[in-house]
């Protein structure tokens, strides 16, 4: 194998990861994520709680979808964390998983990874859409993933 061959295997074996900054959600669908250039290998979506997120104690209800494609159970999910607290996304018809300060992936309810590429029938973009808004709190949202190709990528949706 030459160097040029080395090196794009190289790139492809690094898993990359991508941070939203951390914003309040307010009821509707946003655009987390793009996927651009190829076929990505999602290993891992979860947020941070910069802030507690909470709605007066019944906890924000979300939807995630990728591709236009649940990445839950697809019925929105209460969320109450405290400021430090993350919560994986299961990435199957499971519901999502919250914890104070970490979690297992895979976890008990089985966090499976999936592959989506730009160009697909669902579009190319990770949203998540709240129900219930949280009366105060910030999250960061992550993904975890392998390039398929060397100019895939998951970029911040504008």
């Amino acid at each position: 194998m030459g160097l040029g061959a080395t090196v794009k295997q190289t790139s492809l074996n690094i898993m990359q990861v991508v941070k939203r900054p951390p914003q309040v959600y307010p009821i509707g669908a946003d655009n987390l994520f793009t996927i651009v250039g190829g076929p990505v290998y999602i290993q891992g979506l979860f947020f941070y709680a910069d802030e507690a997120i909470d709605n007066a104690g019944a906890g924000t209800t979300m939807v995630v979808q990728i591709c236009g494609v649940a990445a839950d159970s697809a019925a929105p999910t209460a969320i109450a964390t405290a400021i430090g607290g993350v919560c994986i996304w299961p990435l199957n018809a499971t519901v999502p998983v919250p914890n104070l300060a970490m979690n297992i992936m895979p976890t008990a309810a089985g966090v499976f990874s999936v592959v989506a590429s730009p160009g697909s029938a669902g579009g190319d973009n990770i949203t998540v859409t709240v129900a219930t808004a949280s009366t105060v709190g910030m999250c960061s949202w992550y993904v975890l993933y392998f390039r398929m190709e060397p100019a895939a990528e998951i970029i911040v949706a504008a």
